[in-house]
């Protein structure tokens, strides 16, 4: 069975709210989607286990593996601070 977002960021970071600071992302629409893109990954790519209680006592409760390649707007917006 596949889980939903709302399963993989419960099981993984306790909450949406969490999961979207985790990854350095607001609660505003804009900042959901691109959540939403994130958690379709660790669907995706199996990241995250529905069946796997017993990895939650082994790593604290957090979702297996990481990131991967994806971005997020803190430090991948190709903008630098130094320009004016």
């Amino acid at each position: 069975m596949t889980p939903s977002r709302a399963q993989v960021a419960r099981q993984g970071w306790g909450n949406r709210l969490n999961f979207q600071l985790s990854h350095g992302l607001r609660m505003t629409p804009d900042d959901i989607e691109e959540g939403n893109l994130i958690l379709d990954g660790y669907i995706r790519y199996g990241v995250y286990n529905a069946d796997s209680n017993a990895n939650d006592s082994q790593n604290g409760g957090k979702a297996q593996g990481g990131s991967g390649g994806s971005t997020t707007k803190s430090g991948a917006s190709g903008k630098s601070g130094g320009r004016s």
